[in-house]
């Protein structure tokens, strides 16, 4: 079997777990064990794509970054990470390019795909509140390979962050680093990490690293 129809199939696979996991109440009485290890901490998730928001959604927690529910590429998120308190101020600019589905945004030399925004002031509204929500002592890198994100140069520089609680799902193996968690492969074919995976409502990146429990064993830390 080609992979391409191995991919559709796999498709068909998500939107069926998806709605099993949502008529049986597997996925509610999953992410509600998510909810109750994590009802007693605030803290921030800086990440590239949708995985901080389908992550802090399920976990029923508030957004307190600017970079929840949108999109960037590798070399951008490079540059919040390594100067994320510039970004919280700053006037947004329009890139001059056509064929974009969704507003963007530049600030301050990064891109930004408010990918889940209707329109560019809106996307920029959420940025600043979010930027103002940042808690500091408690900030958790949560970031996948996409857009670049495995490039050699990018990981050596993901590496060299000074944030204690990073981690990145990737495609490839990276041995090298113990924060790059490889996700599962199936038959090959690579799926969007954050999909359906089970009927259970759990997600391709759990079958990697448990996010939830490695953020209350760090918030238990700081007590």
């Amino acid at each position: 079997m080609d992979k391409e129809r191995i991919n559709k199939l796999i498709f068909y696979r998500h939107f069926v777990y998806k709605y099993v996991s949502k008529i049986t109440g597997l996925r509610y009485l999953r992410n509600l064990f998510i909810r109750r290890k994590l009802k007693d901490y605030e803290f921030s998730v800086f990440s590239n794509n949708c995985i901080g928001g389908v992550f802090l959604h399920d976990a029923n927690k508030r957004f307190n970054s600017p970079t929840v529910n949108l999109a960037t590429d590798g070399e951008s998120f490079m540059k919040y990470l390594e100067n994320p308190r510039l970004y919280c101020d700053g006037v947004f600019e329009k890139p001059e390019r056509k064929g974009s589905i969704h507003p963007e945004g530049i600030l301050h030399g990064m891109y930004v795909n408010f990918v889940h925004y209707d329109t560019f002031e809106g996307g920029v509204k959420k940025w600043r509140e979010r930027s103002k929500r940042i808690i500091w002592d408690h900030i958790y890198v949560i970031a996948t390979g996409y857009d670049g994100m495995e490039d050699p140069l990018i990981m050596e520089r993901f590496d060299k962050l000074p944030y204690k609680h990073k981690v990145m799902f990737t495609f490839g193996k990276w041995k090298q680093y113990n924060w790059a968690k490889q996700v599962k492969h199936i038959h090959g074919v690579v799926r969007p990490f954050t999909e359906f995976a089970t009927i259970t409502g759990k997600r391709y990146y759990e079958s990697a690293f448990n996010l939830s429990k490695w953020i209350e064993k760090c918030e238990e830390e700081y007590k």
